[in-house]
């Protein structure tokens, strides 16, 4: 080999050594990436598997809270009618259980009964002929 070839020979082992660093360099940045890029998928489809728990729950709460409101409005109900009927109550001196009611027995369709002064029992009879 003479010189001529021989210096072609270093040249061409030199080039190929100075690129042999930058493709590693580029390999490891490029496999970096990669991973930053998995990485990023990973925690978007734990973040979307969480949104969806949160959507179901929310669903849930709204279906108790209607629930709940139904429930407060039949209280309210209940609780205007135990008010009425304390006022009814109330309204007489001496309110005569016994003599009106004997089964203990009393609802707010009932008051127009007392004001004329029919008692339960007529009124049992009474709606037993209706029906």
């Amino acid at each position: 080999m003479d010189e001529a070839s021989r210096d072609q020979n270093i040249q061409k082992f030199s080039r190929d050594g100075e690129a042999a660093p930058r493709r590693r360099l580029w390999l490891l940045s490029l496999g970096i990436l990669s991973s930053f890029l998995l990485v990023c998928i990973i925690i978007i489809i734990r973040m979307g598997v969480a949104l969806h728990v949160q959507d179901t729950n929310l669903r849930e709460l709204k279906v108790r809270v209607k629930t709940l409101d139904t429930q407060t409005e039949d209280l309210k109900r209940e609780r205007d009618d135990l008010s009425w009927t304390l006022d009814v109550i109330l309204s007489f001196d001496n309110f005569p259980v016994k003599e009106i009611c004997p089964d203990k027995s009393f609802k707010q369709e009932n008051y127009s009964l007392l004001t004329v002064g029919v008692d339960c029992s007529s009124r049992k009879k009474f709606h037993a002929e209706l029906v």
